[in-house]
């Protein structure tokens, strides 16, 4: 291995997972039970964002809308790269997630009142590595650029990291004596993309909590006007009309 690239004294660095600093509670409850108190929800007309300072959540319809997916997220910028304290799955209960959004609009609340049995993520990522490939071994997916899901790309970079790889390795001209030159190839390829759409994913987290830098009041003094901030993050999710 080339030391020029890899700093021993990094290894940890490279081979744990990193905190984010953020919480995501999740639960997929039935949408029957949030028709009950709240028929008129805008979760009910598809996939949807509450953003508030520090916190957001995104829902949507499963299931042919029969079931309700939703994710509640807390970031906090003061805690990343922190060891995070017990379990980094865990059941919680519901009064937990309300409470922690208790400021949010009704029909936020309305959503986090129909949880069943919800469960809190520690969100962990890979720090960025210098390489994915050394001689005829290579990483993919999560083992070498897992990201946080805010651009809900982390699986199809898996996919893409396996169709490159797949297409390099099966190709007439790749042997067993030159297999580390096709694995070089898929590194140069696939890592660099990857590690983009990571820092744009954290990015996109922020941008959802109105934490991003310069785009949010801590960083512009008076703040940007709401409906910009709204239209940039429609944007950057690729949604069309949503509450």
């Amino acid at each position: 291995m080339d030391r020029k690239l890899v700093d021993p004294s990094k290894i940890k660095y490279y081979t744990d997972a990193s905190w984010t600093g953020t919480l995501v509670y999740r639960d997929v409850f039935p949408a029957d039970k949030l028709s009950e108190i709240d028929p008129n929800n805008v979760a009910f007309e598809g996939l949807v964002m509450f953003c508030g300072k520090g916190k957001h959540i995104v829902s949507y319809p499963v299931s042919r809308g029969t079931m309700i997916n939703v994710a509640a997220i807390i970031s906090d910028k003061q805690k990343i790269g922190t060891p995070f304290e017990g379990r980094w799955v865990s059941e919680v209960s519901r009064e937990e997630v309300e409470k922690a959004f208790q400021d949010f609009e009704p029909a936020a609340r309305n959503l986090l009142k129909c949880f069943e049995i919800p469960s809190r993520w520690a969100l962990h990522v890979i720090n960025e590595l210098p390489l994915s490939a050394c001689d005829r071994v290579a990483l993919i997916g999560d083992a070498c650029h897992a990201m946080e899901p805010h651009l809900g790309a982390g699986a199809g970079q898996a996919m893409e990291d396996a169709f490159v790889l797949g297409r390099l390795l099966a190709h007439p001209l790749t042997t067993l004596s030159n297999v580390s030159t096709a694995l070089k190839a898929y590194q140069d390829v696939r890592l660099p993309f990857a590690q983009f759409v990571a820092r744009e994913s954290e990015r996109n987290g922020y941008l959802m909590s109105l934490d991003a830098h310069g785009y949010c009041d801590a960083d512009r003094g008076n703040g940007e006007p709401l409906d910009f901030l709204k239209g940039k993050i429609l944007r950057r999710g690729g949604l069309g009309r949503r509450g």
